[in-house]
């Protein structure tokens, strides 16, 4: 049996065979990617901004109309919950069914105080908003 002195301390590389030619293009390195890419956000996942957005009620309240202000970009179900991702007032996220149309309490407020979401209709692709308990037009996908 070879003592540990005597085995080399880097293991030997054998060459490679060389690769048949398929005709097929070889993917860029790690290393070609990331010398092309620019530098980005450190957390892709964190808001763009650090500030948190708060809707000004009285000022939403006058200018919200949601056939001009909210963009319905699609719907689909999380678990029993159903939820519409919009865009509105320069801002996107998902709203939910319930008084304020968040999905967390915590989460960022899309609609105006007074407004809220009754229902999501994932087959038809429809969202239904009420302005002070009053129904609105349904907003569907186009």
């Amino acid at each position: 049996m070879p003592s540990l002195e005597s085995l080399p301390s880097e293991p030997q590389q054998l060459p490679r065979p060389p690769r048949p030619d398929f005709g097929f293009i070889p993917l860029p390195t790690v290393e070609d990617v990331q010398q092309s890419a620019p530098g980005g956000r450190v957390d892709p996942f964190q808001p763009l901004s650090s500030e948190q957005v708060e809707v000004d009620s009285d000022a939403a309240d006058a200018v919200f109309d949601p056939a001009s202000c909210l963009t319905l970009s699609g719907v689909l179900r999380v678990g029993q919950q159903r939820r519409a991702l919009v865009q509105t007032q320069g801002r996107s996220g998902e709203l939910c069914e319930g008084a304020d149309g968040r999905c967390v309490a915590d989460g960022d407020r899309l609609l105006p105080s007074g407004w809220s979401v009754l229902s999501i209709d994932v087959e038809q692709g429809c969202l239904a908003l009420a302005r002070e308990g009053e129904p609105q037009d349904l907003i569907c996908l186009s």
